[in-house]
């Protein structure tokens, strides 16, 4: 399911039953969309089962917040800004 954090549907699927309700309650439960691709792979999915588990619109749910960076950003490009970044 979350190819990153390498979680199977089961996994995610057992922690939903346990009562999480949100794509963010079960990211701070069992780790999706915490990986590499932070969630662009699988928060679709997860919001889907989450709203089938529980019987809740898919549309009511709340994507993932965003935590910076929001792509991966290479160690050389972090370490050749300047700090502060300039136009701050």
């Amino acid at each position: 399911m979350c190819r990153c954090e390498e979680l199977t549907a089961g996994e995610l699927r057992r922690t939903i039953e346990a009562g999480c309700y949100s794509p963010d309650g079960l990211k701070s439960q069992a780790r999706p969309g915490m990986g590499t691709c932070q969630g662009r792979m699988c928060s679709a999915a997860v919001a889907e089962m989450i709203a089938h588990a529980h019987g809740l619109p898919i549309e009511t749910l709340p994507p993932y917040h965003a935590q910076p960076p929001l792509f991966p950003l290479p160690l050389e490009e972090l370490a050749s800004m300047s700090i502060p970044p300039e136009g701050l």
